[in-house]
C-alpha cells in the first residue's frame, strides 16, 4: 500500500530550495503546496516520479504535458 513520504533524503538542490524541502516532509507537493493524496496517482511511472520530486499527479500532468508541434 502506497503511503505519503515524510522521510525525505536532503539533497544539495534542497539547500537552495529549502521551502520545497520542508513541503515535502509534510506531506505536501512543493511545487503547488497542496497535500498529497496518494490515491491520485494513476501508474507506477506517476508514483515514481512523486518518489523522487515530490510532486502531486496534477503537477506531474501539468510539467509533463505533452504539446503537439
Amino acid at each position: 500500500m502506497r503511503q505519503v513520504k515524510t522521510d525525505w533524503q536532503k539533497r544539495p538542490v534542497d539547500l537552495i530550495f529549502g521551502e520545497g524541502y520542508k513541503l515535502k516532509t509534510q506531506g505536501k507537493c512543493p511545487t503547488c503546496k497542496q497535500s498529497i493524496n496518494v490515491e491520485e496517482f494513476r501508474d507506477g511511472l506517476s508514483w515514481k516520479e512523486y518518489e523522487i520530486a515530490g510532486m502531486c499527479q496534477s503537477c506531474q500532468d501539468k510539467v509533463f504535458e505533452e504539446v503537439e508541434v
